[in-house]
C-alpha cells in the first residue's frame, strides 16, 4: 500500500513559523483529506543545519575533493575536529520536534491508522515550498533532511521536493507505442581531480543489459566538453540526461553551475533554449552526479521534469557508488517508481557502503529528488515506450501492449523463434563480444546506393551525391536506419568488421518493436548465398526461404503482398562471384514492383560491392569503420586486459590489425604475449598465426562428451578432416552457415559409409514396397497374388529408388516437406497413383508372360506350337492384364499417397510444437 503525503508550506520563516501552510494525504484506495495548518517556529534549525554543514564540510576535504569541491570556496569550521555524528542527531532530533508540535499530528496519525497500514506500507512524502518568498529560507528547507521525521517510523518512507508547479507551455507528445530503447544523454563535464571511468561504464552498461542508448558527451575521451556539444539537444534529444564531473551552487540556492573544463563553467541560463528544446524533444529526467546541485534543479524547475541532485558536496566514491545503485534498483524491475529507487539506493549504501560512508553521517540522505511536473514521473518501462499515453500526464500507467492473443499465430510464432535466433547469435560465440560491446562506428556513403525515383525517400538526390559523412560514435543502428534512410539501408564494411553483428543489433530492436506492435513489419533473416538462380525472383527465393521456416506458401505470398515482411539480407558477397551482380539487379527489380517492401537491409562486404556496376536503389549506406584506438583500450580495460593493451599499443602493425572486432576477438582469446608480437612482422604472418592458433584452440578446448556415450572423443585430426571435407561441400553449394538440418547425403566421406547409405535406402523403399504390395492382395482376398506383388515389388521398388539416388544428386530439405496444403495432399495422392499404376502394369505383365510361358513349355515344349498359343494367348489377357493393373494400382496409389500425407502432417505437428517450445 502506497500513501502520498504532501506537506505545502506557506510563506513565512523559522523565527516565526510557516503560516497558511497545508497538508495533504490521499491513499491508493481513493481517500484523500487536507488540512490547513500552522507550521510552528524553530530558530534553532539554521544553527544546528550549519554546524552539522561545517562538521561534514570538514570531513569530506580532508576524504576526497570530490566535483566541485575543489577549495573554490572556503568553508569556516568552528574546530579542527567535529563530530559529525552528533551535529546530525541533534538536527534530526530538531526537526523532529519541529514537526510533530503540528497541532493537526494526532489527526493525521488517525487518518493513517484507517487505512489498515502495515509494516511494509511506503509513504511518499513531497514538500512544496513554492509559496517561500525568502531565497536564504527556501535554501535551506531544501537542504533539511525530512525523510528523518520519525512520525513515519513502521513506514519506508520515499521522499521528493517540489520547487514550482508546473504549467507547461510545451506541447503534448504521445508516446510511442513500439517498445524502444531509452536515450541516455550522458555529459562528462571537468574530471580535475576525480575518476569519472565508473560513472561512464555503469552509464554503458545499460546498452545491451537493459535496453539503453547511452550518448557520450564529448565524444572522445581526448577531448574536453564545450558548449559546442550541447547541440546534440538540439539534434535528437534524449529521455534522461545524466551529467557526471564539477558542480556548485550559488547565490544561495538560486543558481548553479557545471564546469565543462578546467577552464570553463557554464551557467544553465545561459542555455535556456537548448533546455525547452530538450523537453520537447522528450526529455523527462536529469540526474547530477555531482556535488551541490540544488541551484541546478531551480534553474530547471520551470520545464516540469523531474530532477536527481547532490544537496552537498560528495566524495568520488559515494557518489559513484549511489549511480550504480539508482541505475540498478531503477531498470531492474522495469515498473519501479523512481522514489522507491532512490530509496532502496539509500537503505543499500547505508547497509553495505563500507567506512566512507558510516564516517559521513548524513551522506545517504543527500541525493533528492525534485519532481516539478503534474503527475508521476516515469518508470524504466514508460520510458521504453511499454506503456500509451501522453508524456508527463495521468494515463501514464495504462498498458497497450498486444496480448499473444492479438496476434496471428504464424506471425507470434515466426518472431519469437527470430527472437530466440537472434538471443542465440549474440551468445554462441566469444568472436562476436568484441563488435556487440563497442558501438561500431559508422560512416554514411551516400554513393554507394541510388536512390530510387519514386517512393517516399527521407534523403534528397543532393543528399545522396553528397560526400561521405562520418556519424558520431554512439550513434546506434536503429537510429541511423528510422531517421537517417527511411527504413532502407546498406550495410557495408571489412571482413570482420561486425557487419553481421551490427544486422541483428537492429533486428534485437526490430523483433522487439513488432512484439509490442501488431502493426509493426515483421523482421526476417535471410542468406542470400542460398539464392543459386540468377533467372528467380527475389519475390519467389522468399518465399521459398520463408517455407524452409515452416511457412505455408500461400500465407508467405500474402505476407509479401501485404509488405508485412521486412527482409534483412545479408551475405551479398558469399554468393558466387557470377551470380553477385545479377542478384543486385534482381533486388532492385524487385524494389520496383507492387509487393516490393517497406522496409529492406542489406549487408555486403565493401571490396566485392564496389566492383559492381550496378548499385542497390536504397536510400542510404553505412560504412562500418575500423575500431580507434580509445575503442579498443576501453574494450580490453573492461575485461582486465589492460597488459594486453599496452603491448599491441606498442606494436603499430598489430595495433592496425586488431581494429577489425574479429581479429581482436582471436587476439584476446588466444592471449598472445608481447614477445610473440614483436616476432610477427607483417600481416600475413599475424593472420597466419591467429587463424592456426584459433583452430588449434577451439580443437583442445574442452567441452560436453556425453554425447558420444562414454566412447574416446575424437581426434583433433579426425576433426580436422571432417571440417575440411564440411567446408569443400558448404563452397560446392555456395553455403557460408553449417547446419545439420540441411545435411545431404554427398557429406559422406568413405566408401563403406555410401555403400551402407545406398544399401539402407534399397533395403527401406524395398520393405515399404513389398509391404504395400502385401496389403492391395490381401484387400482385396487374394493372398496368392500379394506375396507375388510382395516378391516382385520390394527389389524393383528398392532397385529404382536406388539408382535414382545415385545418378542425381537427391537433395534432403526436411524443412520443406512440412508444407501441408491442399495441393500438397493432391500432388502425393496423384504422385502415388501414377506411380503405383506404372508398376502394376509393368508387374502384371511380367507375372503374366512369365506364367504363361511356362504352362507353354510344358505343354508345347519350345517349338512354332509354343509361339502361335502365347500370341493367342497375350492377345485376350491384354485386357484383363490392364484392368487388374488399374484396380491394383489405383488401391496401391491411393494407399502410398494417403501414407504419404499423413507421414508429412506428422513431420509439421512435430516441427511446430517444437518450434512453439
Amino acid at each position: 500500500m502506497k500513501t502520498k503525503l504532501i506537506l505545502k508550506l506557506g510563506d513565512g520563516n523559522f523565527q516565526r513559523g510557516f503560516p497558511n501552510s497545508t497538508i495533504e494525504i490521499c491513499s491508493n484506495g481513493g481517500n484523500t483529506k487536507r488540512w490547513n495548518c500552522h507550521l510552528p517556529s524553530a530558530p534553532e534549525i539554521p544553527q544546528t543545519y550549519k554546524e552539522w554543514q561545517q562538521g561534514y564540510h570538514h570531513l569530506v576535504k580532508r576524504k576526497d575533493p570530490r566535483r566541485g569541491f575543489r577549495n573554490r570556496e572556503t568553508y569556516q569550521t568552528q574546530s579542527p575536529v567535529v563530530n559529525c555524528e552528533t551535529s546530525y542527531q541533534k538536527l534530526s532530533t530538531t526537526i523532529n520536534n519541529w514537526l510533530n508540535d503540528l497541532a493537526i499530528i494526532k489527526q493525521l496519525e488517525k487518518f493513517l491508522n484507517s487505512q489498515e497500514s502495515t509494516n511494509n506500507s511506503t509513504i511518499c512524502l513531497g514538500v512544496n515550498t513554492q509559496q517561500v518568498t525568502d531565497s536564504t529560507i527556501k535554501y535551506l528547507l531544501h537542504q533539511l533532511p525530512f525523510e528523518t521525521w520519525d512520525f513515519f517510523y513502521s513506514y519506508k518512507v520515499m521522499y521528493y521536493l517540489r520547487l514550482h508547479q508546473t504549467k507547461s507551455n510545451f506541447p503534448e507528445t504521445k508516446t510511442e507505442v513500439k517498445s524502444k530503447s531509452v536515450k541516455i544523454l550522458c555529459i562528462v563535464g571537468d574530471d580535475q581531480g576525480i575518476d569519472l571511468t565508473k560513472d561512464k561504464e555503469l552509464i554503458d552498461n545499460l546498452r545491451h543489459q537493459r535496453g539503453a542508448r547511452p550518448v557520450f558527451l564529448p565524444d572522445s575521451n581526448a577531448k574536453q566538453l564545450t558548449r559546442a556539444d550541447f547541440d546534440e539537444l538540439w539534434r535528437s534529444g534524449c529521455e534522461i540526461l545524466i551529467f557526471t564531473g564539477h558542480s556548485d551552487t550559488r547565490l544561495e540556492g538560486r543558481t548553479g553551475t557545471i564546469y565543462l573544463n578546467p577552464n570553463e563553467f557554464l551557467d544553465f541560463q545561459d542555455i535556456k533554449e537548448t533546455l525547452e528544446e530538450a523537453k520537447r524533444l522528450g526529455l523527462k529526467l536529469a540526474i547530477f552526479n555531482s556535488c551541490d546541485g540544488l541551484g541546478l534543479a531551480e534553474q530547471l524547475k520551470h520545464l516540469g521534469i523531474t530532477v536527481i541532485v547532490w544537496r552537498e558536496p560528495v566524495p568520488n566514491k559515494i557518489a559513484s557508488l549511489f549511480l550504480r545503485y539508482f541505475l540498478d534498483e531503477f531498470t531492474k524491475d522495469a515498473d519501479t517508481l523512481i522514489y522507491e529507487a532512490i530509496r532502496k539506493a539509500r537503505q543499500r549504501m547505508k547497509e553495505v557502503g563500507g567506512l566512507d560512508l558510516q564516517e559521513l553521517t548524513g551522506v545517504t540522505g543527500l541525493p533528492v529528488i525534485i519532481h516539478n511536473g503534474s503527475t508521476e514521473p516515469p518508470t524504466w518501462n514508460q520510458f521504453r515506450g511499454r506503456s500509451g499515453g501522453i508524456t508527463g500526464h495521468a494515463d501514464w500507467t495504462r498498458t497497450y501492449l498486444p496480448s499473444q492473443q492479438e496476434f496471428d499465430p504464424q506471425i507470434f510464432i515466426f518472431l519469437k523463434q527470430f527472437e530466440f535466433e537472434v538471443e542465440s547469435f549474440f551468445n554462441k560465440s566469444q568472436s562476436k563480444q568484441a563488435s556487440e560491446l563497442i558501438n561500431l562506428s559508422k560512416e554514411l556513403q551516400p554513393k554507394q546506393v541510388k536512390p530510387p525515383l519514386t517512393g517516399t525517400v527521407l534523403i534528397s538526390h543532393d543528399e545522396a551525391r553528397s560526400p561521405q559523412e562520418q556519424l558520431p560514435s554512439y550513434t546506434e543502428i536503429s537510429e541511423v536506419f528510422d531517421k537517417r534512410v527511411n527504413k532502407k539501408l546498406l550495410i557495408l564494411g571489412a571482413i570482420g568488421a561486425g557487419k553481421t553483428t551490427t544486422m541483428f543489433e537492429l533486428a534485437r530492436e526490430l523483433v522487439e518493436q513488432a512484439l509490442r506492435d501488431t502493426h509493426q513489419p515483421i523482421p526476417a533473416y535471410f542468406k542470400l548465398s542460398t539464392w543459386a538462380q540468377d533467372k528467380q525472383s527475389v519475390s519467389d527465393w522468399l518465399i521459398e526461404e520463408l517455407g524452409v521456416r515452416g511457412v505455408e506458401e500461400n500465407i508467405a505470398k500474402q505476407w509479401l503482398a501485404d509488405k508485412k515482411i521486412l527482409p534483412m539480407l545479408d551475405g551479398l558477397d558469399e554468393l558466387k562471384e557470377e551470380l553477385q551482380e545479377p542478384c543486385v539487379k534482381n533486388i532492385n527489380e524487385w524494389l520496383k514492383s507492387e509487393d516490393r517492401p517497406y522496409g529492406l537491409v542489406v549487408c555486403s562486404r565493401i571490396e566485392n560491392y564496389e566492383k559492381y556496376e550496378s548499385k542497390l536503389q536504397l536510400n542510404g549506406a553505412i560504412s562500418l569503420q575500423p575500431l580507434s584506438d580509445q575503442q579498443i583500450q576501453n574494450y580490453l580495460n573492461q575485461l582486465d586486459q589492460a597488459n594486453l593493451w599496452k603491448a599491441i599499443a606498442n606494436n603499430p602493425s598489430w595495433l592496425t590489425l586488431v581494429r577489425s572486432p574479429l581479429w581482436l576477438s582471436m587476439t584476446i582469446v588466444l592471449n598472445i604475449s608481447d614477445k610473440k608480437m614483436q616476432e610477427l612482422t607483417s600481416k600475413e604472418k599475424q593472420l597466419n598465426y591467429l587463424l592456426k592458433e584459433y583452430v588449434e584452440y577451439m580443437l583442445n578446448r574442452r567441452f560436453d562428451s556425453t554425447i558420444y556415450m562414454g566412447k574416446n572423443l575424437p581426434k583433433a585430426e579426425q576433426i580436422k578432416h571432417g571440417l575440411i571435407h564440411l567446408a569443400e561441400q558448404m563452397e560446392q553449394q555456395s553455403e557460408t552457415e553449417y547446419l545439420i538440418d540441411n545435411i545431404q547425403p554427398d557429406v559422406l566421406l568413405r566408401v563403406w559409409e555410401k555403400r551402407m547409405y545406398f544399401t539402407s535406402i534399397f533395403i527401406i523403399t524395398a520393405i515399404l514396397g513389398g509391404v504395400g504390395g502385401l496389403m492391395g492382395g490381401l484387400l482385396l482376398k487374394e493372398i496368392l497374388l500379394g506375396w507375388i506383388w510382395f516378391v516382385m515389388a520390394a527389389p524393383i521398388v528398392g532397385l529404382l529408388c536406388t539408382i535414382i539416388t545415385m545418378r542425381i544428386r537427391y537433395v534432403i530439405n526436411p524443412s520443406r516437406t512440412v508444407k501441408y496444403t491442399r495441393k500438397a495432399f493432391l500432388y502425393r495422392l496423384r504422385l502415388g497413383m501414377i506411380s503405383t499404376i506404372s508398376l502394376s502394369i509393368i508387374g502384371l505383365l511380367i507375372f503374366e508372360i512369365s506364367i504363361r510361358l511356362f504352362y507353354g513349355i510344358k505343354n508345347y515344349g519350345v517349338n512354332d506350337g509354343l509361339l502361335e498359343h502365347l500370341k493367342v494367348l497375350i492377345a485376350y489377357s491384354l485386357n484383363e492384364i490392364f484392368i487388374d493393373s488399374l484396380k491394383y494400382g489405383l488401391l496401391y496409389g491411393v494407399f502410398f499417397g494417403v501414407a504419404l500425407v499423413m507421414i508429412n502432417k506428422l513431420i509439421h505437428l512435430i516441427r511446430t510444437k517444437t518450434r512453439n517450445c
